[in-house]
């Protein structure tokens, strides 16, 4: 199985190389490239299975080899140092990734992972999407997009059109403007961090809302009115934090 490695720092490339002929020796690494020019190069002429891409090259970042490519037949593996968005926006578009310095562990799972879904033969198109999603959301420097687990793989939905989600034991179901909804197997606790920083708040233990489709607040009843028509109760502990949020959005 042929594997190419996209990193501009030798030490950082030769540690990753030799953990991974010490962990999976059925991977053969084929090339090395330092450049956005020698990624594109090196991907088009051995035809990978697996890339293992540093973020940030000598010359840009590598996400510009990646939105250049027409079509993405490879499972695709980053390794970065900390960078809070990019981890985010890798998250946001259900990347795989790795922080450097680089965990033994986590390098296996992660790996893994990927020959798992090479014998499976999973489609290329989602993979394609991962990356358009998560292109989208670097360029801009704003998380747009969110790719949701769902029964048939992934539905990747605009952070826009997402009202609200309520947890259902340990799912999430996502509520969308024109009423239509996707359950998500993980927990409400997982997107609150998730999106934190989009414009939702936590109201009460099963309800996550999006404050740009909050129309009003109802203080008698302590219900936030959703553009909707929805009604979502505001739990007491949570009324202040969520009034002086709101106020710094409308």
């Amino acid at each position: 199985m042929n594997a190419i490695i996209i990193e501009d720092q030798m030490p950082a490339h030769d540690y990753l190389k030799s953990l991974l002929n010490a962990l999976f020796p059925e991977i053969k690494i084929v090339a090395h490239a330092t450049n956005v020019e020698q990624a594109i190069k090196a991907i088009q002429t051995h035809n990978p299975q697996i890339v293992f891409s540093d973020v940030k090259l000598e010359d840009e970042n590598s996400f510009s080899v990646f939105e250049k490519l027409e079509n993405i037949q490879f499972k695709l593996i980053f390794t970065t140092a900390f960078d809070e968005f990019a981890v985010k926006a890798f998250k946001f578009s259900a990347i795989d990734y790795i922080l450097k310095p680089i965990d033994p562990s986590e390098l296996k799972t992660a790996v893994e992972k990927a020959l798992e879904k090479i014998v499976l033969q999973n489609n290329t198109s989602l993979e394609n999407k991962k990356i358009n999603s998560l292109i989208q959301n670097i360029k801009t420097d704003t998380l747009h997009q969110i790719a949701l687990p769902d029964s048939s793989g992934y539905k990747f939905v605009n952070i826009n059109e997402i009202t609200r989600c309520e947890a259902d034991g340990n799912y999430t179901k996502f509520i969308f403007m024109d009423e239509s909804s996707v359950l998500v197997c993980k927990t409400i606790k997982e997107y609150e961090t998730l999106l934190k920083d989009s414009r939702f708040f936590r109201v009460h233990k099963t309800h996550l809302i999006n404050f740009d489709h909050v129309k009003s607040y109802e203080k008698h009843s302590g219900f936030a009115v959703m553009k909707n028509g929805a009604k979502i109760a505001v739990a007491r502990r949570r009324k202040d934090d969520f009034l002086s949020q709101f106020a710094i959005g409308e």
